[in-house]
């Protein structure tokens, strides 16, 4: 399970958690690694660049809608970063870091701070049972908004 945050533009919401899914497989890429059709996967396939469907903001997720990003979505992963504390730092502990490192790569990718930025911006991180069952140490920072209807990236588009 990935643990999320969702940050409204001007203020830090609580964490939220989603529900597990149905059948997951792994989007199918052309030979650059971009998404062609959509499909759900797996929280943990999310990979820069991807894009997702509107996302469920009631928990921990198991489970992605990825669509393609030439096509309507809802948020585009724009950077990862890999959690390095040798032991699971508590859920506060790792959405702190979460933000942390999602805020500084959200300025650097979209153009503006995300205070001041049209979009929001989610992540996925380790919960205690990722952590210690998957070993999970990954987070995963996506830009967008839960309406969604954007269509390509939002990269450097200083919204």
């Amino acid at each position: 399970m990935r643990a999320r945050l969702l940050l409204p533009v001007g203020f830090i919401a609580a964490s939220l958690l989603a529900g597990c899914g149905s059948t997951v497989t792994d989007p199918p890429r052309d030979g650059l690694g971009r998404v062609t059709e959509s499909a759900r996967t797996s929280a943990f396939a999310v990979t820069v660049g991807d894009c997702t469907s509107a996302l469920d903001e009631t928990g921990t997720t198991e489970t992605i809608d990825i669509v393609p990003c030439d096509a309507p979505h809802a948020f585009e992963a724009y950077a990862s970063h890999t959690m390095t504390e040798p032991t699971f730092p508590g859920m506060d502990a790792a959405a702190a870091s979460a933000d942390r490192e999602c805020r500084t790569a959200y300025a650097e990718f979209v153009g503006v701070p995300l205070d001041r930025s049209q979009y929001t911006m989610i992540d996925l991180h380790p919960t205690e049972r990722s952590w210690t069952e998957q070993t999970d140490r990954q987070v995963m920072c996506l830009a967008g908004r839960a309406s969604g209807g954007i269509t390509g990236s939002l990269k450097d588009t200083k919204q």
